[in-house]
């Protein structure tokens, strides 16, 4: 599918340049919020929807897998301003339906179907699609997943048909094995894969110590620690990087789940939060302020946010006093503070700021006892974004400005709410597949609200014809979100102290694109320039708007020629 925008190019003299004009205005988008969410491309027209899943950013634009009913389900990218299909891995109607799609040492790797190959390692650059490696030879697949950058290499898990699910490494060029970790044809299953520095920190199972933490530098691969001793698991889980080690949740027979660390030689306990074989089921880590912060069940304070600097770990505050806890969920941190969602039993599930000392809330979004349940917590830069439901806008995405949740966009009217499959946002970008009710399920990005329209008038002198008509060029920026600029254009002069109306245009033009549109002057009028050296130094008047209910006036100055 072809770009939205159309990209243009023009030469114009240095005298035009001089008075090329640029304009913007302000005007509030709907929920008056700081962003604002824009469809990226409607891969399939009308309400069907081209269902984009597995959001990977690269570079400036976002790799998901979709579904045409030319193509079937392929890889796709877009850089918000429509989409390009990648590649048509299984031509025709058929679907390759790209998976775990990832970006990783410049490339996105994914893992894709063909009839000749089964499912198997490919990767892209946008221009060049290769399958990396078919580790199962045949048309069965090894079923790649759960790809990992660690410098030059990306680990990832498969199935070669001989060995099982165990971890892999490739560079793009060479893919192989690391270990047999559960020998012969069963499998370690790796997951929870992390890089520490230069190694891998991952869990994996074995038949004499179950599932436990291992690590590998790509070249050598060993257990870290039997946590539990025996067959039994630690079922290491939530594996978080802060400086030199990796934090996570692991279980003993002694202590229960409890939050441990490791420096890729051997693991400690950090505390038992919840004495005794009981778990404390710490989850949520979230590095913040130089220390990490988690969620943790105690006996006497319930479920509440812990922290720990790797040697002291301590309980941040009892924030629902007593042993029923705030059940503290989906911490994202930020430079402008710690978020999560936390319950009480007079504001329900809501959303919450850390800003180090206490935690504020953000709104009641649902009021009274019923939650908003906030879900999805990302950032754009320092600004959180999450999910939350009302009954006015059914579950929409969110945004936090000052001291209170808004709204940024009601997707879907009303108090339905939007369909949501899957986001990806790094930087300054952020993509979503959501459903407005109007395209079906689409590509839509979050972007700062369009609060302006741009346009630049590139005619310093109008010749006019011999039949009255004379040129005007007019641009709209590539930069411009919400287009087409679209308004109506008004010369006039005066001649003896009275104005006169000399013509008028309408036009219309797309984002990038740049037109002349001609006014006529009637021959009575010319008559009048000619006569009056004065009367040829006319003004224009350009009223603008946009898509976005955007508006502007241009007054500027021009000749017209008879």
């Amino acid at each position: 599918m072809s770009e939205s925008s159309r990209p243009f190019s023009y030469r114009v003299s240095l005298a035009v340049l001089a008075l090329a004009l640029t304009l913007s205005l302000g005007a509030g988008s709907a929920s008056g919020a700081s962003h604002e969410i824009r469809l990226a491309a409607d891969i399939v027209e009308g309400p069907s929807g081209s269902d984009p899943q597995y959001l990977a950013i690269l570079g400036d634009y976002v790799y998901f897998n979709a579904g045409t009913p030319e193509t079937g389900f392929e890889l796709w990218r877009s850089n918000g301003r429509g989409a390009e299909l990648v590649s048509d891995l299984e031509p025709g109607k058929e679907d390759s339906f790209p998976s775990a799609v990832t970006s990783a040492g410049g490339w996105i790797y994914f893992s894709a179907h063909t009839s000749a190959f089964g499912r198997e390692l490919w990767r892209t650059n946008g221009t060049t699609t290769v399958m990396v490696k078919d580790i199962k030879p045949g048309n069965d697949g090894s079923f790649p997943n759960g790809f990992v950058a660690v410098g030059p290499d990306v680990y990832f898990q498969a199935n070669d048909g001989t060995t099982g699910i165990e971890p892999w490494k490739t560079d793009g060029t060479t893919t192989s094995l690391l270990m047999d970790i559960s020998p012969g044809a069963g499998s370690s299953g790796p997951i929870w894969r992390t890089p520490l520095g230069s190694k891998l920190v991952f869990v994996a199972t074995s038949p004499a110590a179950g599932e436990e933490l291992w690590v590998t530098d790509g070249t050598t691969t060993t257990m870290i620690q039997d946590i539990n001793p025996g067959a039994a698991s630690s079922g290491p889980s939530e594996l978080t990087v802060m400086g030199d080690r990796v934090y996570f949740g692991a279980h003993t027979a002694a202590d229960g789940e409890e939050p441990w660390s490791t420096d890729g030689v051997t693991a400690t306990q950090l505390l038992d939060i919840s004495p005794g074989a009981p778990s404390s089921e710490p989850g949520s880590f979230e590095l913040h302020d130089g220390k990490l912060l988690f969620a943790a069940e105690n006996p006497t304070f319930g479920q509440e946010v812990w922290q720990t600097d790797g040697t002291s770990t301590s309980l941040v505050q009892d924030f629902v006093p007593g042993p029923e806890g705030s059940d503290p969920r989906s911490l994202l941190s930020l430079s402008s503070g710690l978020y999560l969602s936390m319950e009480t039993a007079a504001a329900g599930d809501e959303p919450y700021r850390f800003d180090g000392t206490a935690f504020q809330p953000l709104g009641d979004l649902l009021p009274g006892e019923d939650s908003s349940g906030p879900t999805d917590f990302f950032g754009i830069g320092s600004t959180p974004f999450f999910r939350a439901f009302s009954r006015d806008t059914g579950t929409e995405f969110r945004t936090v400005e000052g001291s209170q949740a808004e709204l940024v966009t009601d997707l879907l009217p009303g108090e339905d709410s939007s369909g949501f499959i899957d986001y990806a946002a790094e930087g300054d970008l952020a993509f979503i597949s959501a459903d407005d009710g109007t395209h079906g399920m689409e590509l839509f990005q979050i972007r700062p609200s369009d609060r302006t329209v741009t346009v630049r008038l590139l005619t310093s002198r109008v010749k006019l014809n011999r039949k009255g008509s004379g040129p005007v060029r007019l641009s709209c920026p590539a930069t411009e979100e919400t287009g087409p600029c679209s308004g109506t254009g008004a010369i006039s002069t005066r001649v003896k102290r009275k104005k006169i109306a000399l013509g008028r245009f309408r036009f219309k033009l797309d984002a990038g694109e740049t037109s002349v549109f001609r006014i006529r002057v009637s021959k009575a009028k010319r008559r009048a320039l000619k006569r009056s050296a004065k009367a040829r130094k006319a003004s224009i008047v350009l009223q603008i708007g946009d898509a976005n209910g955007n508006h502007a006036t241009i007054r500027r100055k021009l000749k017209v020629s008879p």
